[in-house]
């Protein structure tokens, strides 16, 4: 149960790592689209 609870953090941190990636990704692809 210990480390169950452990890894929450690191799972939570790895959704905001893949979430920034995906923000930085449409970012980039709808400055592509304007300009």
């Amino acid at each position: 149960m210990n480390s169950f609870l452990a890894e929450i953090p690191a799972f939570f941190s790895g959704c905001k790592l893949i979430y920034a990636i995906l923000f930085k990704i449409k970012a980039s692809w709808v400055y592509t689209v304007i300009y």
